[in-house]
Parts: C-alpha cells; sequence; structure tokens
C-alpha cells in the first residue's frame, strides 16, 4: 500500500452546516458534531482562506415551501426563521471566527 499524495494547495475544504441549529438544546441537534468540532477547528485553522462553510437555511414561516416541503415546515414549525429566530443559522463561534478570510455558501 502506498502513501496518499499531498493535498494540492489549490484544494478548497468545504465545511457543510456547522451551524447552531445542530447543537443541543436544538431538536435538530446531532451527537456527531461536537464530537467532530476539534478536527474541524484544526483544519481550518490550518487554511481558513480555502474553507468554505455551508449554511442550511430553513423556511422563513411554519408551513411554507412546494409538496413534501410545506408539510415538512408545518411538522417543524419550531425550527423555522420566525420561530427559532436567525441565531439558529449562526456558524457555531469556534468556527465563524475564521470568516473571512473563509467564506460562507448559504
Amino acid at each position: 500500500m502506498s502513501a496518499l499524495s499531498p493535498i494540492s494547495a489549490k484544494a478548497v475544504h468545504i465545511c457543510v452546516d456547522m451551524q447552531q441549529m445542530f447543537t443541543p438544546p436544538w431538536p435538530w441537534a446531532v451527537d456527531w458534531l461536537p464530537v467532530i468540532l476539534p478536527q474541524v477547528q484544526r483544519l481550518v485553522r490550518k487554511r481558513p482562506e480555502a474553507t468554505i462553510f455551508t449554511r442550511f437555511i430553513p423556511a422563513r414561516n411554519p408551513g411554507e415551501g412546494h409538496g413534501q416541503w410545506k408539510q415538512y415546515y408545518e411538522h417543524w414549525a419550531d425550527m423555522t426563521i420566525a420561530r427559532a429566530g436567525k441565531e439558529a443559522v449562526d456558524l457555531l463561534p469556534e468556527l465563524a471566527v475564521h470568516i473571512p478570510p473563509a467564506r460562507v455558501f448559504d
């Protein structure tokens, strides 16, 4: 088995949905986020200028959307922007400190 080649200087780190809404006490909290946060921080610190954070943006109001999305946001009404607040979609503060030079894609 051969060693892996070094990562290219042109590589971009895409960091997906590291947001407040996916941490406790939010209903959409995931157990793995606090576990991986230190590793993500380490990667971002090495090259923040090559990091793009994505953010999941929920519907503004309960019941918005078409088809299944309408039902989804009726069910998860507390996770809409109107009820959860804009801070729910914020990146975790430990990562947000890297913006800029890191960028955000909503």
